[in-house]
């Protein structure tokens, strides 16, 4: 199993000419050899909102922070005591996805579960 961070993006508000502003988050992930993975299920941002007192949301970049919270988070569960290949079920984690051609994401269950997916 291998433990990493990984960064996804989402909408974080939007900006005064009422465009989207994108921003970066962050969470650990976890990956079986086999393709199956993992995310867990806390996040840090790399954004901050703040609203002024005419409305307009204004953004501050705090990737950098964000970022060393998921490294400290990454220590804490990369445990070399661990029983390999075991997930520790007290943090929260939430399946993803398997990886794209693994053998995995290849069974006919994944397959199904993907087509039950709605976007």
């Amino acid at each position: 199993m291998n433990f990493h961070i990984r960064e996804d993006l989402y909408v974080a508000g939007r900006t005064e000419d009422g465009q989207q502003y994108t921003a970066s988050m962050y969470y650990v992930a976890a990956e079986w050899t086999d393709g199956r993975r993992w995310a867990h299920g806390t996040t840090f941002r790399g954004c901050n909102v703040m609203t002024d007192e005419e409305g307009y949301q204004h953004f501050a970049d705090v990737r950098e922070h964000a970022l060393n919270q998921a490294r400290t988070l990454l220590a804490s569960i990369e445990d070399p005591d661990a029983t390999p290949g075991q997930l520790d079920h007290s943090f929260n984690w939430n399946e993803m996805p398997a990886a794209y051609g693994s053998a995995a994401h290849s069974d006919e269950e994944m397959i199904g579960w993907e087509k039950s997916l709605t976007f």
